[in-house]
């Protein structure tokens, strides 16, 4: 089938079809085995994914039809809606849930190639809108320097690299608060929730 190009588009195709299809009580699933047709192309996942979130609003739906819904979704292995991939917070379908709404992202991003199945992650908005464009390890990176250890590491760096004339004892203090910093949480060794509970990507 053919695919439309736009989230607009899908959106009003999976409307009429909610309505088209619509006898009391109200059948979700019905749309929900629409959208999965939808949803094979992977390309066009993420798209489906936010014009649900809008039917759903527009339908009125309980979070929990909405949950199953999603569970019908493409989700390439990812079992766990409930939690995002990246710093494992509680995540909802519900709207007014803020940062909490879940969303899917792509790992990889699609602009750097991330096209491929099993690519696709439930994530809190909030995580997804930090990541943006971001690669993994370029955003495993950010988020370990929001982290104690990565503050006082780059705190560490600073005063290194905008004091030349440091005093060698006080050289020898920093750069071994460095390597402490190093040994006891490695940049390298920072994990997303995802990747610590088996999750797929």
């Amino acid at each position: 089938m053919t695919l439309p190009a736009e989230k607009d588009e899908i959106f009003d195709l999976l409307n009429s079809f909610y309505y088209a299809t619509e006898t009391p009580p109200r059948r979700p699933e019905a749309v929900a085995l629409f959208a999965i047709c939808l949803a094979l192309d992977d390309r066009k996942a993420s798209e489906v994914y936010t014009a649900l979130t809008r039917c759903g609003k527009e339908w009125q739906l309980h979070p929990i039809e909405l949950d199953d819904i999603f569970r019908r979704l493409p989700n390439y292995g990812v079992e766990d809606i409930n939690h995002c991939w990246y710093c494992g917070c509680r995540i909802h379908a519900d709207y007014d849930s803020g940062w909490n709404m879940r969303v899917q992202d792509h790992v990889i991003p699609r602009s750097k190639g991330g096209k491929r199945p099993g690519n696709l992650v439930y994530a809190c908005s909030l995580c997804n809108a930090r990541k943006h464009a971001k690669t993994v390890e370029e955003f495993r990176d950010h988020c370990y320097r929001r982290t104690p250890h990565g503050r006082s590491r780059d705190l560490a760096e600073q005063i290194l690299a905008t004091w030349p004339a440091m005093p060698p004892e006080i050289r020898a203090n920093v750069t071994g608060l460095i390597s402490f910093i190093d040994d006891l949480a490695p940049r390298g060794a920072y994990r997303f929730y995802g990747e610590t509970t088996g999750g797929a990507a």
